[in-house]
C-alpha cells in the first residue's frame, strides 16, 4: 500500500520522494528509504532535506550513500565553504569521516 501511494505522490511532485525516503525510515525500511533518497531531485531546498537530520533518520545518516547525495544536491560544498561540518559527522557510530567522503567526492581537481 505505501509503495502505491508512494508512487502517485511521486508522479505529481517529485520533491515528496525526500519526504519517502524519511517515511521509509519511520517504517524501518532502511533499503527502500534509499530507493526513494536516489529518486529525490538532484536539487533541494532545506525544507525538503531537513526531516533527514531528525533523529529517527540516524541510521540513513549513517550510511555513505546519504552523505552522496548531500553532495549531490550541494549541501557538502556548502558546508565546507562555512567551515563547518554538521553535527551527525561527529557520530562516533559513522561508517565514514565526512571530510574525507567530501573530499573523495569531490575527485580531482
Amino acid at each position: 500500500a505505501f509503495d502505491r501511494m508512494a508512487g502517485t505522490a511521486f508522479e505529481a511532485k517529485p520533491d515528496v520522494a525526500w519526504y519517502l525516503a524519511f517515511s521509509a525510515i519511520r517504517m524501518g525500511d532502511l533499503e527502500r528509504a534509499f530507493s526513494w533518497l536516489a529518486r529525490a531531485p538532484s536539487s533541494a531546498s532545506d525544507r525538503d532535506v531537513a526531516p533527514l537530520f531528525w533523529p529517527d533518520a540516524t541510521p540513513m545518516r549513517r550510511d555513505p550513500r546519504f552523505f552522496a547525495k548531500m553532495h549531490q544536491i550541494g549541501l557538502v560544498e556548502r558546508w565546507k565553504s562555512r567551515g563547518a561540518w554538521p553535527d551527525f559527522c561527529a557520530d562516533p557510530h559513522l561508517t565514514y569521516t565526512c571530510e574525507r567522503l567530501a573530499h573523495r567526492l569531490a575527485g580531482p581537481r
